[in-house]
């Protein structure tokens, strides 16, 4: 199994998704927008986090990729910027 963990900058929320699996775990599938516009998905087993994910709200997120029989991109830490320049976190 390949496990890394990546840094993507300067990302924008645009939503997010509370879902149930298929063992009953609630979890969010996050949607943002890089610098370009490009949108992406990732998984956020911790639904706490929903509130920190306001569209328009821009940070930098600590992504995990795991490979299996498919691919698995989980946020493990989101960095908010704020006006002040200063940096607010949360993660699990």
């Amino acid at each position: 199994m390949i496990k890394i963990d990546l840094k993507a900058e300067n990302v924008e929320i645009r939503g997010y998704e509370e879902k149930t699996s298929k063992t009953g775990d609630l979890y969010l599938i996050v949607r943002v927008d890089d610098i370009a516009g490009n949108r992406s998905e990732f998984l956020d087993k911790n639904v706490n986090n929903k509130e920190k994910y306001i569209r328009g709200t821009v940070g930098d997120m600590i992504i995990s990729l795991r490979d299996g029989k498919y691919w698995k991109a989980e946020i493990k830490e989101f960095i908010e910027k704020t006006d002040g320049g200063l940096i607010e976190s949360f993660s699990k």
